[in-house]
């Protein structure tokens, strides 16, 4: 007979796989119902009914009553039936010998299906097969994906399971196997095109299969534009692009008044004017080059949507204001100035024993880059 277990029978499992009840007279797949056998051994666990095997000589639902039937019994047996249909039979795991004896046996429900099973005396041993783990009544595959990723190449593959002790490796999202066998590794299917980065930055394919440009040591940029210096950046725009053919006295103005600044220093915001073709080469040969070229560098990186309305003092000490669409240099210490709308910028330099206005009407252009040192 069964009653509802209260108190330790709730408090679960226990066991290699959680095959047994922690309550060690509970049974019922919830382990919630608990053995009432007087006088034997209750058929327990989850996977238990909670019938009673009775000792000899007692018999009944709950082994409380002697059968003479009974009396006599060898050992591993129990005495099954109730009144005058009760009789002697061997314990689970034993069958009788033709002497009519109960000898041990490798029952079903001792070990698991995948566990070897041996006997010795009345003890039955259970040890889980090669490629399982367990206790023997649990066997579970052996997984070699949880030690090591399986031998696998960690940080381009994953492990995967195919049976006891068995596993294969995988490619993972993005990547292709190296010489055709992911054992051997996997590399990133590349995402970079010819025209992806700048011609001088290096394209990368990332893990998400996105493509990243970076540039070279000493350049700034997004590895989609590099810039290196700003000397090697003029001297760019002198070779290239639509300011090409204007550039030649400009380039001649950086490298004689101030190359070395642009070179190794910075960051700046350089004006360069663009010279048009009535400037003949020469033209400002006999201006102080280098104090020119200073004052068309702003210290720091700015845009010049920043600067508006805000005055600026230049590397050479001349202050540069923009408001609106006037743009003032004043390159004087005398505060003798010009001012000029749309491209045009008028300079004023000091030079000699008196204040000189030189008017140098050209377009502009901003270079956003500074130099690192």
């Amino acid at each position: 007979m069964a009653t509802s277990a209260t108190g330790p029978a709730s408090d679960g499992y226990s066991g290699f796989a959680c095959q047994e009840c922690k309550n060690q007279n509970a049974y019922g797949e919830k382990c919630d119902k608990e053995c009432d056998c007087v006088h034997g051994v209750c058929n327990k666990g989850p996977e238990g009914n909670g019938e009673c095997l009775c000792q000899p000589p007692y018999t009944g639902k709950n082994c409380d009553q002697v059968s003479t039937r009974c009396s006599n019994c060898s050992p591993y047996s129990f005495c099954g039936g109730e009144g005058d249909a009760a009789n002697c039979e061997c314990l689970p795991g034993y069958r009788k010998t033709a002497a009519g004896k109960c000898a041990s046996i490798c029952a079903a429900r001792d070990c698991d299906v995948n566990a070897q099973c041996s006997t010795q005396g009345s003890k039955v041993t259970c040890a889980c097969k090669p490629d399982y783990l367990g206790d023997g009544k649990i066997c579970v595959p052996r997984n070699p994906c949880s030690e090591n990723n399986g031998g696998c190449p960690l940080n381009s593959t994953v492990c995967v399971f195919k049976g006891a002790n068995k596993s294969g490796c995988e490619c993972m999202f993005g990547m292709s196997p190296v010489g055709g066998n992911p054992e051997s590794g996997c590399e990133l299917v590349s995402a970079c095109l010819a025209d992806t980065c700048e011609p001088t930055a290096v394209c990368q394919t990332e893990l998400d299969g996105q493509p990243r440009c970076v540039c070279e040591a000493g350049q700034i940029g997004d590895g989609r534009r590099c810039y290196g210096n700003l000397m090697e950046r003029i001297i760019e725009l002198s070779r290239s692009g639509s300011r090409k053919e204007n550039m030649t006295e400009t380039v001649g103005l950086f490298e004689r008044g101030c190359e070395l600044l642009l070179s190794h220093n910075g960051p700046f915001t350089v004006f360069i004017p663009l010279m048009t073709k009535s400037f003949a080469v020469g033209y400002l040969s006999g201006f102080d080059e280098e104090m020119l070229c200073h004052n068309h560098v702003l210290r720091g990186q700015h845009l010049f949507k920043d600067l508006e309305g805000r005055d600026r003092n230049f590397y050479g000490g001349g202050w540069f204001r923009s408001k609106g669409n006037k743009v003032t240099l004043v390159l004087s210490w005398t505060g003798l100035s010009q001012t000029a709308d749309g491209t045009n910028i008028h300079v004023i330099t000091k030079m000699g024993k008196r204040d000189n206005i030189v008017n140098i009407s050209c377009s502009f252009n901003v270079i956003f880059i500074g130099t690192t040192i």
